[in-house]
């Protein structure tokens, strides 16, 4: 793969790789650091990523590199005995603050799954690939993750 392609390709994922770092890391730059440790990866192994997978190679190691900087950074704040500061974000909604607590107190797959199907808007089938699940296992895992959501959102 040449240079010039290589941009393309980054030109044409870097919005959706985006989407779900930031979908699952609820952190922007997090999100930046992991997606740009995905194009280095793409990049040292250009050579031997089959072209019809690319998409779906992309993701998953845009995913596993959030995985591993939330686990560095929560490891970082038990041994240091703190927790990190909500950043002042200003006059906020108060449905998102609910909803963006509710999203963190999911387990990292269960956020995975929400920002691959609202982030990147994709199909049961390629969650199901995405995650190692069946469509069907993919839409059951979503529905019982919404209703979770929707109980914790609920005003009862």
């Amino acid at each position: 793969m040449l240079a010039d392609e290589f941009e393309r390709l980054v030109e044409r994922y870097q919005p959706a790789l985006m989407r779900l770092a930031y979908g699952m890391a609820g952190d922007r730059a997090l999100a930046e650091d992991a997606v740009q440790a995905c194009w280095q990866a793409a990049w040292r192994s250009r050579e031997q990523i089959d072209p019809t997978r690319m998409r779906g190679w992309l993701f998953t190691v845009t995913a596993n590199q959030v995985r591993r900087s939330l686990r560095r950074r929560r490891l970082r704040e038990v041994l240091h005995g703190r927790l990190r500061p909500p950043a002042d974000q200003g006059e906020v909604d108060p449905r998102h603050v609910d909803l963006a607590t509710a999203l963190r107190g999911l387990d990292l797959r269960d956020r995975q799954l929400v920002a691959l199907r609202y982030g990147l808007g994709l199909t049961s089938e390629e969650i199901g690939e995405q995650l190692g699940l069946s469509a069907s296992g993919a839409r059951v895992r979503l529905q019982r993750v919404l209703a979770r959501l929707r109980k914790e959102l609920s005003d009862e």
